[in-house]
């Protein structure tokens, strides 16, 4: 399928929804400094900035003069220290998820935000924006990966068997972390992804999504890759073998990122990704809220 192609496209309607599952890491190594937007922050920050800029953009893509229409359920788990927790007010009552009438009425603060764009004579125009902060960042002792991906296949599997014959766009679960898992070696992870992405809905199978966040090295990030292309790093050989391959759906969208133009053994993976790459990574990703009916 291409999104060249309506006829074959998927749609998400509201009686066809579809399900985002965010996992971020909190560990405590997120909490070293970067420079993202011209501001001095941690990593845990700006990923929690990105991520509620595009929760955002997802009720955006929902509401319509009589509300938000429920075509996502929504969950969000951070992973830090030794436990996996919902970071969505009130989505533990709800089997983990919010809708977006649920998601634009949780009771978190508004923060402001300075946002800079680049008009096409080069000069930078910078603005005071506004946006919801659902997500705030934490960073805390060790990385249980294995316990967020077991929780995001817990949340993931009973959703799916309540809708079977019911799903607009496969569910797409996407992990983002900056190191390795303190609680699995390879081969755990490796049979728990395979699980994640056996479960299935009448739409196709559920996508795993992993990025990889910069440690600060100039060792240069590689995005969508075959196995071919990827450096000579174990970590970035597993994340490869974790996750899905990438749909036709999504050749359009990488190719305009990567330039490439043949996708067969390409997967939905980043490895030593930028804060630019990551908000690249979460746009094709989240192609679906551009198929709303």
């Amino acid at each position: 399928m291409t999104r060249n192609d309506p006829s074959r496209t998927p749609r998400v309607t509201r009686n066809r929804p579809s399900v985002f599952v965010f996992l971020i890491d909190q560990s405590g190594s997120m909490e070293e400094k970067i420079t993202f937007n011209d501001e001095t922050l941690s990593k845990s920050a700006a990923v929690a900035s990105i991520v509620n800029g595009l929760l955002g953009e997802i009720l955006h893509r929902c509401k319509r003069e009589e509300g938000y229409r429920h075509y996502f359920d929504v969950a969000v788990f951070g992973y830090g220290g030794n436990e996996v927790r919902s970071l969505l007010p009130g989505a533990e009552e709800h089997g983990g998820f919010l809708t977006p009438a649920e998601l634009a009425a949780a009771p978190v603060e508004t923060v402001r935000y300075f946002r800079e764009r680049v008009l096409t004579d080069g000069r930078r125009l910078t603005s005071v924006a506004e946006q919801k902060a659902w997500i705030t960042p934490r960073h805390i002792g060790k990385t249980p990966m294995y316990a967020a991906l077991a929780k995001a296949h817990d949340t993931v599997h009973e959703w799916v068997r309540d809708h079977t014959d019911q799903c607009g766009f496969p569910p797409i679960v996407i992990n983002i972390s900056d190191g390795e898992a303190t609680d699995a070696g390879e081969e755990e992870l490796a049979v728990l992804a395979e699980r994640i992405r056996g479960l299935s809905t009448d739409c196709g199978p559920v996508m795993l999504v992993n990025i990889h966040l910069s440690p600060g090295s100039d060792e240069l990030g590689v995005m969508f890759p075959a196995e071919g292309d990827l450096p000579d790093k174990p970590y970035a050989r597993l994340l490869f073998r974790l996750s899905s391959a990438v749909p036709a759906i999504f050749y359009g969208e990488v190719a305009a990122i990567t330039g490439r133009r043949e996708f067969g053994q390409s997967r939905l993976v980043s490895y030593n990704s930028t804060m630019t790459d990551l908000i690249g990574m979460l746009s094709i990703g989240t192609v679906s809220i551009n198929l709303l009916d």
